[in-house]
């Protein structure tokens, strides 16, 4: 999980210092509020499909 979110920062920082100068009005608080948002956003999809993959991965190991 921890793995996705910091990739995911990474391309988001990444995009933002490439991209800023297409809006360059945009306050900062809401560039911060989307990075927080997605990032919380990744965080919960990766967590809950890790757990699916991980899960359905065990069943299947244990029975072929």
């Amino acid at each position: 999980m921890w793995l996705d979110v910091s990739a995911m920062a990474v391309l988001l920082t990444l995009g933002n210092l490439k991209f800023r100068h297409f809006e360059p009005q945009m306050p900062l608080w809401r560039r911060v509020l989307k990075v927080v948002l997605l990032l919380g956003l990744t965080a919960i999809v990766s967590f809950t499909s890790a757990e699916r993959v991980s899960s359905s991965y065990s069943v299947w190991r244990c029975c072929p």
